[in-house]
């Protein structure tokens, strides 16, 4: 018997079959649009099905074993209007989309509340501003979709259901009892009801409507675990539930989380981390920034034609290319600082109106160290988050990481001297993807073969922080964050300019 595992994610939705023993034979992925235009940044949730169906055909059709059961994971922070009978009438307002920034005023109000209750700092990219910015539009009997999962739920079982992992994400769940929050429902001004029905996802099984399994070619008797969020799945995948072990996310977006048995909450003057709920009486402590590898990529983008060209005349990945370019730059990139907050940042400064900067340019900087000063401002925020988590007692030993921007052993290296930690990383693992396995195994099977995390990460590469570069990159980590300081101040002064 085989497990089916899809991940939903912001760029890509990724289909994998897992063997018994934890081996991966079968993976599929299709990518997902999004409609960015100021700040919409939008996707439609048809099309998100449309490609889970796609994806699942394919890896059916690969799989040479019997399909027992489906276990999801999927961002978080989403929010669409469903009618009545579960139709969409919005697309998916995904963290990246700012309009219900407007609409903050009530949640931070009673910001520090919802953060004791749900360990979700005022900020717009959760949905609970999002309702209070779409419910006027739609009055009536409607439902909303706090997730793309919660959708793709609705349409596998005819059941409106939601696990409390990736509810979590949505400020509006109670993370110390589990419940949908009273306090945050009464800022919405909505009931329970037009939410999803929680469930525990990593333990609890639903049946799919036979019609769907048929044009799936699932099995009819196979069973949908609502599973956990992607944050969640891949904190797992890196950690294996350790808490001596910092898992490191660079993806699209970025982040660094820990797992503890107990919520652990930052000073409400402060909020400069969340703690999430994540299965299995677990919490995940950390923070997420909207910039992370989405920075390099548009650097790549806007600036680096030649390297572009290069990549398509050799057929040398491109990303190699990069990497050796910033290679060229020296640590502290010849006294350039990059604040890459391109689009606002949600961790640890809460600042949706900050913007990239880029400081100490003169006729000597060379387009390398621009590069390299991105590679170590996005390093330095999520340091500056970890620093806080420490703050509150919250120490590893290790870091572990995953995401593509891991590719480059600049940046990895970067990681490890500016933190101070060895950092492992495998780039053939999708540490969300095994993360998913390992909470199945041991939410429905109650353990995990005994040799799975050796298996996967023996074969981790290893760098190890030098001391005299971690000294120096203290230095330069301070001035960073002074740097944003004076920008900030800055900003509030002249913001209507």
């Amino acid at each position: 018997m085989s497990l089916l595992i899809v991940d939903i994610g912001t760029t890509n939705i990724k289909a994998a079959v897992f063997c018994d023993d934890g081996s991966l034979p079968v993976l599929s992925k299709r990518k997902i649009n999004m409609h960015i235009e100021g700040g919409t940044a939008e996707q439609n949730l048809d099309e998100i099905y449309s490609k889970f169906t796609e994806a699942v055909r394919e890896v059916v059709s690969k799989s040479t074993s019997k399909i027992e059961s489906m276990f999801l994971s999927s961002q978080m922070h989403g929010l669409a209007v469903l009618d009545e009978k579960g139709r969409p009438l919005t697309n998916l307002l995904t963290y990246f989309d700012t309009r219900a920034e407007k609409y903050m005023g009530p949640v931070e109000k009673e910001g520090s509340e919802i953060y004791r209750e749900t360990g979700c700092p005022p900020i717009y990219i959760y949905p609970l501003p999002k309702i209070l910015y779409l419910k006027d539009k739609f009055r009536g009997k409607v439902r909303f979709a706090v997730s793309a999962k919660d959708y793709i739920l609705l349409k596998l079982t005819g059941q409106h259901i939601l696990d409390k992992s990736t509810a979590s994400g949505s400020q509006l769940l109670n993370t110390f009892t589990l419940k949908w929050s009273n306090t945050a429902l009464a800022i919405a001004g909505i009931d329970e009801g037009q939410l999803p029905v929680l469930v525990d996802g990593e333990k609890v099984g639903f049946k799919i409507i036979p019609q769907i399994a048929e044009e799936m070619s699932l099995p009819r008797n196979i069973t949908i675990y609502p599973g956990v969020s992607d944050a969640a799945a891949h904190s797992t995948g890196t950690s294996f539930l350790r808490e001596d072990i910092l898992s490191l996310n660079v993806g699209t977006s970025a982040a660094v989380r820990v797992v503890r048995e107990h919520p652990v909450l930052d000073y409400e003057d402060k909020m400069r981390y969340f703690c999430y709920y994540g299965g299995l009486n677990r919490w995940l402590i950390g923070g997420a920034v909207n910039n992370g590898s989405r920075v390099l990529d548009w650097f790549i983008e806007e600036f680096l034609d030649a390297e572009k060209m290069l990549s398509k005349h050799t057929g040398i990945n491109v990303y190699d290319i990069v990497n050796r370019l910033a290679e060229k730059s020296p640590m502290g990139a010849n006294g350039l600082f990059f604040i890459p907050y391109l689009s606002g940042e949600r961790f640890p400064v809460r600042n949706s109106r900050i913007r990239g900067t880029i400081y100490g340019l003169s006729y000597s900087t060379k387009k390398q160290d621009i590069l390299k000063a991105l590679l170590e401002g996005v390093a330095y925020t999520l340091r500056w988050i970890y620093e806080a988590m420490k703050e509150k007692g919250i120490t590893v030993s290790t870091m572990r990481g995953g995401g593509g921007g891991l590719n480059l052993s600049v940046w990895r290296k970067i990681f490890s001297d500016i933190f101070g930690l060895k950092l492992e990383y495998v780039k053939e693992i999708d540490s969300t993807m095994l993360g998913d396995y390992v909470v199945y195994k041991l939410g429905v099977d109650g353990g995990i073969p005994e040799d799975l995390e050796a298996r996967y990460w023996s074969r981790a590469l290893s760098i190890s922080p030098s001391i005299d570069r971690f000294i120096k990159y203290n230095r330069y980590y301070k001035a960073f964050l002074e740097l944003y300081k004076q920008l900030n101040a800055f900003l509030v002064k002249y913001c209507n300019l």
